[in-house]
């Protein structure tokens, strides 16, 4: 997918943000991966842990996150 698309589903997330703020914060990480910003969306995926979640399922997203900072660290060279 191209850049503007993901640029797109970030802007998209903060309309989501008023009716349900974890769902908004799974999907800015969703499309904060897209577009290569590993930390933003390790931060995305924390927040919407620490939230009421009724969608992605808890484990899913923890999945998602433990995948991601593996990741993370390896680009590190850790």
């Amino acid at each position: 997918m191209g850049m503007r698309w993901w640029e797109v589903a970030c802007e998209g997330s903060q309309e989501l943000r008023a009716l349900n703020p974890a769902a908004a914060d799974y999907w800015l990480a969703r499309a904060l991966v897209g577009l290569g910003d590993r930390l933003g969306a390790i931060q995305a995926y924390e927040s919407a842990l620490s939230q009421q979640l009724l969608y992605p399922n808890r484990g899913e997203l923890e999945k998602s996150l433990k995948r991601l900072k593996g990741k993370w660290r390896k680009g590190l060279g850790g």
